[in-house]
């Protein structure tokens, strides 16, 4: 009875190497304990500046200064403590959960990456920074 009906696969390789112009394909998922499945979607890109939403945001935007970010870090000539150096009493609570949470989040991305990371504080590496300046002035 389904004789009419062409069977294909659900994606050539054609169709995954070179979507058509304007569109792309998107493959996504969602599992949990006893449930999966996945989903394939041929949609239109469309640029953030032709839909409306975006088109009143971006207005809106139009007096506000650009946010310029620079590239590479700019070190202060002051030479910054380490936390070592520093006694227990003179950080404050803030500053001691900020720092544990800081350490937290560099071992977890250091052990996702398989140790391929190393995540270096700040004031090391302007603490090294300084050093290298002092030993090129002398």
């Amino acid at each position: 009875p389904n004789s009419h009906l062409r069977q294909r696969p659900l994606l050539t390789v054609d169709e995954v190497v070179t979507p058509q112009v304007g569109n792309c394909t998107i493959f996504a998922r969602y599992v949990e304990a006893g449930f999966a499945t996945q989903i394939v979607l041929n949609a239109r890109l469309t640029r953030l500046y032709e839909r409306e939403d975006w088109k009143k945001r971006l207005a809106s935007s139009n007096q506000n200064e650009p946010l310029l970010l620079e590239r590479g870090l700019v070190m202060p000539p002051v030479l910054v403590p380490s936390p070592i150096s520093q006694s227990p009493a003179a950080i404050s609570t803030v500053e001691r959960a900020a720092r544990s949470l800081l350490t937290k989040i560099a071992t977890e991305a250091e052990q996702k990456a398989g140790g391929n990371i190393k995540a270096t504080p700040l004031d090391q590496m302007r603490a090294r920074h300084q050093r290298a300046k002092q030993a090129a002035g002398a």
